[in-house]
């Protein structure tokens, strides 16, 4: 491994190759953000964020990502809720969404189906 990756460097790959890591997730990300905005607009916030993988959404303050979890699954659609990441707790109505590792036509596909389950939950 540490050979192919020498060899990748030396033959003057990463730049090219973290420009299309760039773009794609670039177009990824304004596909979840344009998901939520249509979808959610109205009931959630989340975050735009400058760099990296992942937004930040934040719902109404009766909904537990937590117990919302299992129908989200059976949806087809996964998060990690946002409690998983306070250490002194909260943060239960709150869910980090990957955008990363899915098509803008997955994203377009998900969001509605997620929007159903907070939905639901919101009454």
């Amino acid at each position: 491994m540490q050979r192919t990756v020498s060899e990748f460097l030396e033959r003057g790959y990463l730049d090219s190759h973290l420009a299309k890591l760039i773009s794609a997730n670039r177009e990824r990300f304004h596909a979840i953000d344009q998901a939520l905005e249509t979808h959610l607009g109205d009931i959630a916030t989340w975050t735009r964020p400058q760099g990296g993988l992942f937004t930040w959404v934040t719902l109404p303050e009766q909904i537990d990502t937590w117990e919302m979890f299992d129908s989200a699954l059976e949806s087809k659609v996964a998060y990690i809720p946002g409690s998983a990441f306070a250490v002194q707790g909260g943060y239960a109505n709150t869910m980090r969404l990957n955008f990363s590792s899915a098509t803008p036509e997955q994203i377009k596909e998900a969001i509605p189906r997620l929007s159903e389950v907070i939905r639901e939950r919101v009454g």
